[in-house]
């Protein structure tokens, strides 16, 4: 389940959900999973990622992880 909401940048969106799996889609006219992240901790989170110059910070329960260039 997602309880979190999803953001946009660089045309795609990324959201999590409550297992703590990062989705990665398109924003094109077809549905189309571009990638997916199990960030493996043991409690689900509803927190949405947040994204500042260019990086992604996704929270999960026990961790905070910057993900970028």
């Amino acid at each position: 389940m997602i309880r979190s909401s999803p953001v946009a940048a660089d045309g795609k969106l990324y959201f999590i959900d409550e297992r703590n799996n990062v989705f990665v889609v398109g924003t094109g006219d077809q549905f189309e999973v571009l990638g997916t992240i199990a960030m493996g901790d043991s409690e689900g989170t509803r927190a949405t990622i947040a994204i500042s110059d260019g990086d992604l910070f996704i929270r999960t329960p026990q961790n905070l992880y910057c993900v970028g260039k």
